[in-house]
């Protein structure tokens, strides 16, 4: 049941890069500096808010799956859903960021060109792709 419900939830947007893909090339999905940005800036607010356990934690729910039962359950999940709302704020600063250097690095007249208004919104990308393809399902597996 639960990997039905997620390949429903990770079918249409691997479907959708995988058009993007096919039509223009892999060459407009990669950008380093948003995914960088996006990871560290997403981990360091879980660090603040959940200390060096929490990133321990992390690490052995990510990497040593079979090691959950360590930590009790309703704490495992809240720090789930709090790295999962970093990852998102940390997508959408990306994008506000990207946004804020477009429009001072360009001049208004040059704007006829989307590529960097796509690229600013790679980090929102990001941030949904880690969310619904790593993190939810581990969320999901450990509540049930």
């Amino acid at each position: 049941m639960h990997k039905i419900k997620f390949l429903l939830q990770a079918v249409p947007l691997l479907l959708i890069i995988f058009i993007i893909t096919v039509n223009h090339g892999l060459k407009y999905f990669i950008d380093p500096l948003a995914l960088l940005y996006v990871l560290i800036f997403s981990l360091s607010l879980f660090s603040y808010s959940e200390g060096k356990a929490g990133l321990r934690a992390l690490y052995r729910i990510i990497f040593k799956g079979n090691n959950r039962k360590a930590i009790k359950k309703d704490i495992l999940i809240k720090m789930l859903n709090n790295l999962i709302s970093y990852i998102y704020i940390a997508g959408v600063t990306g994008l506000i960021v990207g946004q804020i250097m477009l429009l001072n690095l360009y001049p208004l007249s040059k704007f006829s060109t989307q590529r960097h208004i796509a690229d600013s919104l790679l980090a929102l990308l990001y941030s949904i792709i880690i969310n619904e393809l790593l993190i939810r399902p581990i969320k999901n597996s450990i509540k049930n």
